[in-house]
């Protein structure tokens, strides 16, 4: 959940919401389409919000083993066959407005951990902590998620 002059954003599985601050209307909703596995088995479980001229939402998926009926964060690590049989995770960059799904792309891992967004040199990355190695992605123009791994 976040509060911006936007209004209230909150995620539930893979759908997104900005809600009214002052009625809790939802005045924008997306469900964003998972990359890897099924819809059900994932949810939103961290987003950002960019540094860049917009404004953009960066929400990544935590998704548990396919046909497990555990919810909530433990899922991802409890599951039978979790990590190893973990979705890998979804990174999307949503407007903030509308909520349009401007792009979205297929982690080459699990991530586990909410990102941690920060801007170095020319660029804004995100950076992810996954089932295997830390994922660095570079938002380019807030547009355009493209993975980088390394440092």
């Amino acid at each position: 959940m976040a509060v911006r002059k936007e209004g209230v954003y909150a995620a539930f599985g893979p759908h997104v919401y900005r809600l009214s601050p002052a009625s809790g209307a939802i005045l924008a909703h997306q469900e964003v389409t998972m990359l890897d596995g099924p819809q059900k088995d994932a949810n939103f479980d961290g987003s950002h919000f960019l540094p860049d001229e917009k404004g953009h939402i960066v929400p990544t998926s935590q998704n548990r083993a396919a046909g497990c009926d555990t919810y909530g964060n433990y899922a991802p690590s409890s599951c039978p066959g979790a990590t190893e049989a973990n979705p890998r995770t979804t990174a999307a960059v949503l407007d903030p407005k509308s909520l349009d799904v401007v792009t979205t792309t297929e982690l080459s891992q699990a991530v586990v951990a909410r990102p941690i967004v920060t801007t170095w040199r020319d660029g804004i990355y995100a950076c992810l902590d996954g089932t295997e190695t830390i994922i660095r992605l570079r938002m380019a123009d807030g547009l355009n998620v493209a993975s980088k791994p390394g440092p």
